[in-house]
């Protein structure tokens, strides 16, 4: 099966009062050369995106592994030296990372490596593995709405950064 999205990089603008930290070539340079490839041995899609989350830890990189590497948008009350940094060191973070286990149900799960900035300016990596079920088809019901997967469960579980990503000295968060 050829998968249909992500098929291109998306750079996206930020919105208002939000920025990106580093550029969309440097992001690309970066994947490059830290070999994060698909399984056709291919730079992964990058893609920009502007960030919804608004919780006490600050999402700022999704990465699907063999699929696409997303980078959000950062607040402007964020020191934009601090956020490269740690967007920088979140490629390091996500290299040796190459796939997720997949359950015996692969059709229906979905699986990704997420990496937040905590409030005490350390970074904060989690394994997110979403399980889908599909719908029944019932009376009433439009073909394409029993298509569609319904979200099971989500379940997080934290992971051991790296060695070299444990040192962050900077808190992105100005004073």
């Amino acid at each position: 099966m050829t998968e249909t999205w992500p098929f291109k990089d998306i750079d996206s603008r930020p919105k208002k009062g939000r920025f990106f930290p580093i550029s969309f070539a440097e992001a690309a340079r970066s994947a490059k050369g830290l070999q994060l490839v698909d399984s056709n041995g291919t730079r992964v899609r990058i893609c920009f995106l502007n960030a919804d989350d608004t919780g006490p830890d600050l999402l700022f990189a999704e990465y699907r592994p063999g699929m696409a590497l997303f980078l959000y948008s950062w607040p402007d009350q964020v020191m934009a030296r601090a956020a490269e940094h740690a967007v920088v060191k979140s490629f390091s973070v996500f290299a040796p990372l190459k796939k997720i286990r997949v359950p015996n149900e692969a059709a229906n799960f979905a699986g990704c490596y997420l990496l937040r900035f905590r409030q005490d300016g350390k970074l904060r990596l989690t394994e997110c593995r979403i399980h889908f079920e599909q719908r029944k088809y019932g009376g009433g019901q439009s073909f394409s709405t029993v298509c569609k997967r319904r979200v099971k469960r989500v379940e997080e579980r934290e992971l051991p950064l790296p060695q070299d990503a444990d040192d962050d000295s900077h808190h992105p968060v100005a004073a």
